[in-house]
């Protein structure tokens, strides 16, 4: 009778214990079982237990067999009904074909005031891991070669095009910037044909000639105009620069082109007698006053350059005359 007792009450004890330990379920599932290879799907972890149970959620660090964890959530408790719901996703993917199998996971967890560390498992889920080359079989194979993309002919004749549009603007403004800062006119504009020298000489001489300037002593502007008129003649006569040049500078380039001997001395006498009244203040007589002009007049009709026309070409022959007819018989 003791020992039957003893059983019952051993029964009894055991099954308010187990009462008292809570209620636990574990469920595990995967949004997808067929997927390509390096598709991501989600495999889910549910534990339904009272309100008294303390779980241990498993690590994100899990070994999931050839699956590679790309990411992790826990999703916050929910009550349903008298129990609480707890949730935890992996993103989860691999880049082998095949079928491999998501393996078992054991999660812990305690009970109300019990010390015993209690575990549950998941079941072993088995995923099929198809190619993305349905004609191909195996694992990764190596990678192709880089695809060089087709040339748009259209889009690169539209930026040469811009290109030159571009430089032939800036070319435009840097031109027009130079015009105008050279105070030239935008378009070229036709110029007169510049007249002879002599003919200009001729007609600032006959002008100064004109003038009261000897009349009214002003003798130093009068040979100051006069040496000015010859040196632009003769700078324009044989283009050297005689404006910027003294007498004998000037009179040494002359020997190059050959200056027959007379004007060379009266333009000699003309300048020598210039540079004496501009900077000696010498006054010359009278007499020789009046002759100053008519011998720049002189040099200038001795030294012009005059382009003669062609002499007409010589006469034809005369046609022979045709021989008279003889009288008749």
């Amino acid at each position: 009778m003791k020992f039957v007792r003893s059983t019952l009450l051993t029964m009894i004890f055991g099954a308010a214990a187990a009462l008292g330990q809570g209620q636990v379920s574990i469920e595990s599932k995967v949004d997808r079982a067929k997927i390509n290879i390096g598709d991501v799907i989600t495999y889910s972890v549910i534990i339904t237990h009272d309100a008294d149970v303390h779980l241990e959620q498993p690590s994100p660090g899990k070994n999931l067999g050839q699956f590679e964890i790309r990411g992790y959530q826990v999703v916050p408790p929910r009550p349903v009904g008298r129990q609480i719901v707890s949730r935890t996703d992996y993103q989860i993917s691999t880049f082998d074909v095949g079928e491999f199998d998501i393996p078992s996971l054991r999660v812990y967890y305690r009970t109300g005031q019990d010390t015993t560390l209690h575990h549950l498992r998941t079941e072993v889920i088995t995923i099929t891991v198809a190619s993305l080359n349905p004609n191909e079989k195996g694992d990764i194979r190596d990678i192709k070669p880089p695809m060089t993309p087709p040339r748009d002919l259209k889009r690169i004749v539209l930026a040469v095009c811009a290109v030159v549009i571009l430089l032939s603007l800036f070319g435009l403004g840097w031109w027009y910037y130079r015009r105008r800062k050279q105070g030239q006119p935008l378009l070229p504009v036709r110029e007169k044909p510049r007249r002879p020298a002599h003919e200009i000489a001729l007609e600032a001489l006959a002008e100064l000639e004109a003038s009261d300037w000897l009349a009214v002593e002003r003798i130093k502007d009068y040979y100051v105009a006069v040496s000015e008129i010859i040196r632009r003649y003769v700078s324009d006569r044989y283009f050297i620069d005689a404006m910027e040049m003294t007498t004998s500078q000037l009179m040494s380039r002359l020997q190059e082109h050959h200056l027959d001997q007379e004007p060379q001395t009266l333009l000699q006498s003309l300048l020598e007698l210039s540079d004496l009244v501009k900077f000696a203040k010498y006054i010359p007589a009278p007499e020789v006053q009046q002759q100053t002009v008519p011998q720049a007049r002189a040099f200038v009709h001795a030294t012009k350059l005059v382009l003669e026309e062609p002499e007409p070409a010589a006469a034809e022959a005369a046609s022979p005359v045709p021989a008279s007819v003889g009288e008749e018989a």
